[in-house]
């Protein structure tokens, strides 16, 4: 998406596999994939504007956080920004305890791969590092549901409108299916935009008074 935007995007994963998945999905622009970790990749000081990262930094213990967040910090340039997504609850007693370790938690399963941490431990570690908060929301899973149900239900309906299409000739049938594609694919993106602008109060308030909600989207910007 970003490289689509015009941006000099680079990219890495552990996997192999994911990255070449990457490369062959990114042909054309310019972007860089790499297998590799934050811990392990040599970063120049003040070459990113933003860095995004995606449920990814919960799966590594405190001390490699740590170490981690200030690599990303000192790669950023002044006011730059980190894009996190992450597992953050107000508190640990949200997460069910055979979900996976808590911090510092000595008795963790050794099938566990997740290390969870409240949104206060979150926004200390990277303040620490050098950031401040710009933007804390809750992930909007409502808003999201509506959306996948409206999804499911536009592709019924491109399934009936298809298959009614296939009974009249050739040339009528191609004209057609493009019209019918295009027409329900613009009242799609048009539903998806009134479910938004109404779901946001549910998803970004609601939550914060009934004290759930667990997945949480952290904007931080460069102060030093």
């Amino acid at each position: 998406m970003f490289a689509k935007m015009g941006a000099n995007v680079t990219g890495i994963d552990i996997s192999k596999e994911a990255i070449e998945k990457a490369r062959q999905n990114n042909k054309g622009f310019s972007s860089n994939f790499l297998v590799t970790s934050i811990m392990k990749m040599d970063l120049i000081p003040k070459s990113f504007d933003i860095i995004l990262s995606i449920t990814v930094l919960q799966h590594i213990n405190d001390e490699e956080l740590v170490l981690s967040a200030r690599k990303m910090v000192e790669s950023l340039n002044l006011n730059g920004y980190i894009y996190l997504l992450e597992t953050a609850p107000i508190s640990l007693n949200e997460i069910s305890p055979q979900q996976s370790c808590g911090v510092n938690d000595n008795q963790c399963n050794i099938n566990s791969y997740q290390y969870f941490r409240t949104r206060k431990e979150w926004i200390t570690i990277f303040e620490n590092a050098g950031m401040k908060l710009y933007i804390d929301a809750l992930y909007p899973s409502f808003g999201l549901s509506l959306i996948k149900l409206s999804n499911n239900i536009a592709k019924n309906l491109y399934r009936i409108i298809t298959r009614k299409t296939l009974q009249i000739n050739n040339t009528e049938k191609d004209q057609n299916i493009l019209k019918n594609h295009s027409i329900l694919f613009k009242i799609q993106d048009l539903i998806i935009k009134i479910i938004f602008f109404f779901s946001k109060p549910i998803d970004y308030n609601v939550p914060f008074l009934l004290k759930f909600g667990t997945t949480r989207i952290m904007i931080f910007e460069k102060v030093i």
